[in-house]
């Protein structure tokens, strides 16, 4: 729900509004979705502490824990288009032989990257689309040309 909906993200990070009208309006929210008590206990718990702009690092930390527990990691996989089930299901299982874990393929998509794919697993990133190459190729292309040895003559032969 607040990856989708702009106006929960509003919502939970205004400071302006009163406690009790944040709790009322997550216990409504809660009752709707169908949580569980102790998730709507949790929530009403964040809304009087005034820690609800924290839900989402809250749920990430809980996710990456409970994956920890199960010997699993994600893998945040940003491409330039969307891939086919069989494509994710081959990165998943280089990744897992790679780091040998269970890895689970959250799959972002980003054009600006033109190509290849952007891999971060835990504090591990390898980037190894269009746009990084060609930027890598940008650097060397600048570094080798823009050094001339000014004092070097040149032979004519």
């Amino acid at each position: 729900m607040l990856e989708e909906s702009a106006d929960l993200q509003k919502f939970l990070n205004n400071p302006t509004l009163r406690r009790a009208d944040q709790e009322k309006a997550l216990a409504a929210l809660a009752e709707k979705a169908k949580f569980s008590p102790l998730t709507k206990k949790f929530l009403g718990t964040l809304a009087q502490k005034r820690r609800l702009p924290m839900l989402a690092g809250i749920i990430d930390a809980l996710l990456a824990e409970i994956a920890r527990s199960k010997d699993e990691m994600t893998a945040e996989v940003t491409a330039a288009h969307a891939l086919t089930d069989k494509q994710v299901e081959n990165i998943a299982a280089a990744l897992k032989k790679a780091c040998g874990q269970t890895v689970t393929v959250a799959l972002k998509t980003d054009k600006s990257i033109m190509g290849g794919l952007i891999v971060r697993v835990g504090s591990k990133l390898i980037d190894n689309s269009v746009r990084a190459k060609l930027e890598r190729l940008h650097r060397a292309l600048k570094n080798t040309g823009s050094s001339p040895d000014k004092n070097k003559k040149r032979e004519v032969a």
